[in-house]
């Protein structure tokens, strides 16, 4: 809700996935295209599955591994912020205000 109007429903898992995000951290033994050194590993972040497969494979054209893989997701703080900056009529109105 917003100012009294509903802006989005479902539960948690579709909020999550409409209004939220998901980050994959993926750490390799050698440096791959957009990773950072951190603690003796190269670490890059990515926002889809696909992009870790791509990660791997050019871990693994480079001679080295993934090492590991570590999810980071969208707090239920975050996902309400999200959904309510989303909404038109909030922005609207906040544009019209003095």
């Amino acid at each position: 809700m917003n100012e009294g109007r509903i802006v989005a429903k479902g539960d948690l898992d579709e909020l999550q996935e409409e209004y939220g995000r998901t980050e994959y951290h993926v750490y390799t033994t050698v440096e791959v295209p957009g990773s950072a050194r951190e603690n003796g590993h190269h670490r890059r972040v990515v926002e889809s599955m696909d992009a870790v497969d791509e990660t791997r494979e050019a871990a693994r054209a480079a001679g080295g591994d993934v090492i590991d893989i570590r999810t980071e997701e969208s707090s239920l703080e975050e996902v309400f912020l999200n959904v309510a900056e989303s909404d038109p009529e909030s922005e609207r109105d906040s544009g019209a205000r003095p």
